[in-house]
């Protein structure tokens, strides 16, 4: 399964992750495992958190 075919519950999964992850709710490893588990490759996604994770930490 991946992300552009899971449709709006895929979008939801990955979106719902990324919250909790900037929130600091949820470790990134924690986040990828999940993702990992369900089939889920959130492909473009994947790199805007990644960039905002880095700008984040720069502050």
């Amino acid at each position: 399964m991946r992300a552009c075919t899971t449709g709006p519950y895929g979008l939801r999964e990955v979106q719902d992750g990324a919250r909790e992850v900037v929130a600091g709710d949820l470790p990134l490893d924690a986040f990828d495992r999940r993702l990992r588990e369900r089939d889920l490759h959130p492909r473009g996604s994947g790199h805007l958190l990644a960039a905002a994770l880095f700008l984040d930490g720069r502050r």
